[in-house]
């Protein structure tokens, strides 16, 4: 699958060629013919059989009738029709065209990322001491389509990123792109909150729409090596999946009158569960976990920050509601409920904690193992690279030199065993 910074290059590689077409076909049209002198102009018949033979395997055409060969006609202004610049046109038409979406597309996905920012300002002002960059500015551009937010200063939180990524409205091609894979087919947030060391036990947890559930836990080694399925009273269990290793934790989660009722919300139902399910749900991810997603190979891989994720869609917002500012503003403050839930109702029960140490050090044992293989493959492979080298200076000694050799080292592997074998006596004895 082709890169972010591939495929924009492909885009500007595109509108070049375009360009250049566009150019190419005028100097192809405006092109005279070079000047030709009277004798190559005007070559009658007789003489073109007679100069054949000598052109012969140069051309692979002869001159025949009474008519000379004529240069192609230059490009006549006076007599141009607009018709005769169809292509033309119509490579102009097709990059004003797409000049025009850049700009509006831009415009409305930057007007997007700023409405998102205003309404949920008052939330975030209200929770972190340090909101924005160290410059002041509270939103971030990276990108005709990409926002980035950070905050920090509180309580269990060393700080939270922010990324608004919305749809390609500036770019066709990139939208033909993304629809023809199926991704960034709608504006939405992602917030990651990263917690301060030993605000919590270890555990990871997930929160997903079953229609996307066994795709994004069977990319992440987290999700699909730790995490259980559990069904809990009343839970929407056929709109969203819940699975983790901590079932003290999903209980004090499912308990929790604002969270459960945001879950319900998110899925177009009232604060109790009623009503009919929405298609596709607001809240798209919620994700807690102190894993790496990829599969590790040292203990230092294993050793990551406890992250909070939690994407959900925007809505249209260019001309917000008041059900619209509601509900961003309710699902920025859910972030704040899940933050509080985490530092409150983190700690486990010396059972829980059991439960959860034992597949963790079961990680433990099997990265221990992959290392001691690894450096045994190693070590093999060190004593086989030396065997030959010293076998090929062996080779090169002179016969007698070489039976010496093979005494010396006879010698060395007897004495060698010996040793093992007065190892073993001891031991024994």
């Amino acid at each position: 699958m082709a890169t972010r910074p591939t495929l924009q290059w492909l885009q500007r590689v595109l509108m070049a060629a375009l360009a250049m077409m566009l150019l190419a076909s005028l100097f192809v049209r405006a092109e005279d013919v070079e000047d030709a002198d009277d004798d190559d102009a005007f070559v009658p018949n007789d003489a073109a059989a007679g100069a054949g033979a000598a052109a012969a395997g140069r051309n692979s055409f002869s001159l025949t009738g009474d008519n000379p060969v004529k240069p192609r006609p230059a490009l006549d202004l006076n007599t141009l029709k607009l018709i005769d610049l169809w292509f033309e046109a119509l490579m102009v038409l097709a990059m004003a065209a797409y000049f025009v979406l850049f700009t509006f597309g831009k415009r409305t996905n930057r007007e997007l990322a700023r409405h998102w920012m205003r309404m949920t300002l008052p939330v975030w002002e209200a929770n972190f001491a340090h909101v924005g960059s160290n410059e002041g500015h509270k939103l971030i551009r990276d990108g005709p389509r990409d926002y980035i937010f950070y905050a920090s200063g509180r309580n269990y939180v060393k700080h939270v990123y922010g990324f608004v990524r919305l749809v390609s409205r500036q770019d066709p091609i990139q939208w033909l792109i993304d629809y023809a894979q199926k991704k960034d087919l709608y504006d939405k947030v992602t917030l990651k909150v990263t917690f301060d060391d030993k605000v919590a036990d270890p555990f990871v947890l997930s929160i997903l729409p079953f229609r996307t559930n066994n795709k994004i836990v069977k990319s992440r080694w987290d999700l699909n090596n730790f995490t259980k399925p559990r069904d809990l009273p009343g839970m929407p269990k056929d709109e969203y999946q819940l699975a983790t290793d901590a079932p003290e934790f999903s209980n004090a989660l499912w308990k929790n009158e604002k969270i459960r009722a945001m879950l319900f919300k998110s899925l177009g139902l009232s604060a109790t569960g009623e009503g009919t399910p929405a298609k596709y749900p607001m809240i798209d991810e919620i994700i807690f976990s102190d894993l790496p997603k990829t599969k590790p190979e040292t203990m230092e891989a294993l050793q990551v920050p406890r992250t909070l994720t939690v994407v959900f869609r925007l809505p249209n917002v260019v001309k917000p509601t008041d059900e619209d500012v509601r509900t961003i503003t309710e699902l920025t403050e859910f972030v704040m409920e899940l933050i509080d839930l985490v530092g409150e109702h983190g700690s486990f029960s010396n059972e829980g904690k059991a439960k959860v140490n034992k597949l963790r050090l079961g990680a433990v044992d099997t990265i221990n193992k992959a290392q001691e293989e690894a450096r045994k493959e190693e070590l093999a492979k060190k004593k086989a690279a030396e065997k030959k080298a010293r076998d090929e200076q062996v080779a090169k000694l002179s016969p007698e030199e070489q039976r010496k050799y093979e005494e010396k080292e006879k010698k060395r592997e007897l004495k060698k065993s010996q040793s093992k074998l007065a190892k073993r006596g001891k031991m024994r004895g």
